[in-house]
């Protein structure tokens, strides 16, 4: 792995979401969340993402980013309830721009949807490594919905590095982890939320992170996870180290206060 890596350049593919949490709107979408886990680890990132006229927040943290934005009449706004086993009911309000035709420079990219918005033949444009989510690329989203999943289709590509999801969306979409990686993924991260994540390798090896901290924020937390622990495998960092540091800064991100990231 560390022979094959060509340079640490990260870019970040996603979208601003407007989220209607337990019933407060407040900026978010991977695009924050994910970028916001490469900035953790003294990375500043390339962010290309969709954003709509609506969305008036400041994101502190990204004030000296660089950034190239994709207009829209519209953000993504979802509507999103914990439930009593945990859970998270997620249904569309309104449609985001998509993503299907942009000019990418030189990097490793983290390709992170929120509703199939950004094309799959984007991925055939990276010339360097590739981390996506699978959540955004599975999605079925309908306005005035819940959000359902589907097997989504990857385009061939030996760059596939590493994908991340949640156990239940990954056990509900393949009958096992081997279809991942005959995609061409070498590495998963299985995310157990508050149990923390597993980190399982296409040559048999896995290791688990249980949490040291446990923080009341839910939503961001796995696009947070994948920023950094790719980052830091991008640094030559190896699988159980990046998964030790990535861990630490995502139970720090788990109790930190969100509003202290934007201003509206």
């Amino acid at each position: 792995m560390k022979n094959e890596i060509t340079n640490n350049n990260i870019i970040v593919i996603s979208s601003f979401t407007i989220d209607k949490y337990n019933g407060r709107f407040r900026p978010g979408g991977p695009a924050i969340y994910s970028t916001l886990g490469v900035f953790r680890t003294n990375t500043s990132p390339l962010l290309i993402a969709g954003i709509g006229e609506d969305f008036k927040y400041r994101i502190k943290f990204m004030d000296n980013l660089e950034k190239k934005l994709i207009q829209g009449k519209k953000t993504f706004l979802f509507e999103i309830e914990t439930l009593v086993n945990g859970k998270r009911k997620v249904r569309l309000i309104e449609r985001g721009p998509s993503i299907y035709s942009i000019e990418i420079e030189n990097g490793n990219a983290i390709i992170n949807p929120v509703c199939q918005e950004i094309s799959p033949l984007l991925i055939r444009k990276i010339n360097g490594f590739i981390a996506v989510d699978i959540q955004g690329f599975s999605r079925v989203c309908e306005e005035g919905k819940e959000v359902s999943l589907r097997m989504p289709e990857f385009p061939p590509t030996e760059k596939y590095l590493v994908l991340h999801g949640n156990s239940d969306e990954i056990y509900s979409i393949y009958d096992s982890l081997s279809h991942i990686f005959k995609i061409g993924f070498r590495e998963i991260i299985l995310s157990f939320g508050k149990d923390g994540f597993e980190i399982i390798t296409r040559d048999g090896t896995s290791f688990q992170y249980k949490p040291k901290i446990i923080g009341e924020n839910e939503v961001g937390n796995g696009d947070f996870l994948l920023g950094s622990y790719f980052t830091l495998r991008m640094g030559q960092n190896s699988v159980v180290d990046s998964a030790k540091i990535a861990g630490v800064l995502s139970d720090y991100f788990s109790k930190e206060n969100i509003t202290e990231l934007y201003l509206q």
